[in-house]
């Protein structure tokens, strides 16, 4: 006879998802999108801002590359915390400083503080954006687990898309501050949606054993409708915690692969986020309004790309899901390159591409929040996550450098075609925590 599972992490990995898991994930999905529309405010404003402030190219760069710096960093140095205050105060940290950043950009005039200040948000998203993915795998099934990341990630890009429409409501009616005091608005209006809708992580109160952990713990399973307990779970053994537990030698190969992947599939992505419309107009002979079409498109790939990977990885594995994916991303890489004579051609095959690109990201972040003990998951993600940043900061400014040295901008599809193959070798090297390899298919 089948025993009754009495753990509550069996039970909230096995059984169907609760009203309050499923609210649980769509806040963390909202939060994303949020950041989503943060993230790329300054695209939205950059044109308005660079002319009432004088700038040049070059300073507006700087202005760019201060959000990506921030959020590398806060995904290095701030992420971490999550596996020690919990993942949800990182989130509740996280959204009033994004709120902050946004609401003083607004009452800005000149450069310095403005770099300042973009720094700052991405400061904040780079910090919550582990604990997001963290607490979205912690309370989702099994069965579901593998979607409700991709609808995580999915929400990000959405906020993309649909905050560049907002924006130009709002820059029309009310000027290029509006757009950040909005940006304000919505994160701090999620502060109580998280306090209140958004309990602790079960996998963190029984592993970390924070005070008072039991009584919180029954609190979350009243909630979930399971049975309380008398008193915790066995904890899994740990001896080092955070980063001296990251950067033992057992989590050496999954530091490199997950670390490395992140990196080179951000580079390609950054690349084609930033390059593209630029490309299809002065490189391939299109018009302006025909290579921000083109970057519509991408915007609608990212979009399905994440939800594929999260449809096709549960009866695929995560792990094949991610191999085929970065496979064929690399070939829609090279075949845009070769497109170029053919509008509708080239259309297609981007959106193609970003379908892929944007699964294959989708299906890393779910990957990640699988390979590391929970201890330490947070930190894996948000390691994970900030060297990514790096290839996200390198990829505009080698695509520029190659490009002035008189590459062209076909030539630069095919190279950045390589970086995306590399997560292949994450999914045929890399060990889960139980110690099964990468072979395993979920």
């Amino acid at each position: 006879m089948t025993q009754p599972i009495t753990d509550p992490r069996e039970r909230i990995a096995n059984e169907p998802m609760t009203r309050m898991q499923i609210v649980a994930v769509a806040v963390c999905v909202v939060i994303n999108l949020l950041d989503g529309f943060d993230a790329l405010a300054i695209a939205f404003t950059a044109a308005t801002i660079s002319n009432e402030f004088g700038l040049q190219p070059g300073a507006l760069g700087a202005v760019f590359s201060a959000g990506a710096v921030g959020m590398a960093i806060g995904a290095f140095t701030l992420a971490p915390m999550g596996d020690y205050i919990g993942r949800r105060k990182m989130i509740l940290g996280g959204l009033t400083l994004i709120g902050l950043g946004m609401a003083f950009t607004a009452t800005v005039s000149t450069l310095t503080p403005l770099i300042v200040l973009r720094f700052i948000t991405g400061l904040g998203i780079g910090a919550m954006l582990a604990s997001l993915n963290t607490l979205v795998a912690e309370y989702s099934s099994n069965k579901r687990k593998n979607l409700c990341i991709s609808l995580l990630h999915m929400g990000y890009a959405l906020g993309g898309g649909v905050g560049g429409m907002v924006a130009a409501l709002l820059i029309g009616q009310y000027g290029w501050q509006s757009v950040y005091l909005f940006g304000a608005a919505m994160s701090l209006v999620m502060l109580p949606l998280v306090y209140f809708a958004t309990p602790e992580s079960v996998e963190f109160l029984i592993a970390r054993r924070p005070a008072n952990a039991l009584g919180r713990v029954n609190e979350v399973l009243d909630r979930l409708r399971i049975q309380t307990l008398e008193a915790l779970p066995a904890a899994r053994e740990v001896t080092r915690v955070g980063i001296q537990r990251m950067l033992t030698p057992a989590l050496l190969t999954t530091n490199l692969l997950v670390w490395f992947s992140f990196g080179m599939l951000m580079l390609q992505t950054y690349f084609q986020l930033n390059w593209l419309p630029t490309i299809v107009t002065e490189y391939f002979g299109y018009t302006v309004e025909q290579g921000i079409f083109a970057g519509v498109l991408s915007s609608i790939g990212a979009i399905c790309g994440m939800l594929l990977m999260g449809v096709v990885s549960a009866p695929l594995g995560i792990r094949r899901s991610i191999g085929g994916f970065s496979f064929l991303t690399a070939v829609f890489m090279v075949a845009v390159s070769l497109s170029e004579a053919s509008l509708m051609l080239l259309y297609a095959l981007i959106l193609v591409l970003t379908v892929f690109s944007a699964g294959t990201m989708a299906g890393m972040y779910a990957l990640a929040a699988r390979v590391y003990p929970v201890e330490v998951r947070s930190s894996g993600v948000g390691w994970g996550i900030g060297v990514g940043r790096i290839g996200a900061i390198v990829a505009p400014l080698l695509a520029g450098y190659l490009l002035e040295r008189g590459l062209g901008g076909d030539t630069l599809f095919v190279l950045f075609a390589i970086p995306v193959l590399f997560p292949i070798l994450a999914v045929t090297f890399i060990r889960s925590p139980d110690g099964g390899c990468a072979g395993v298919a979920h």
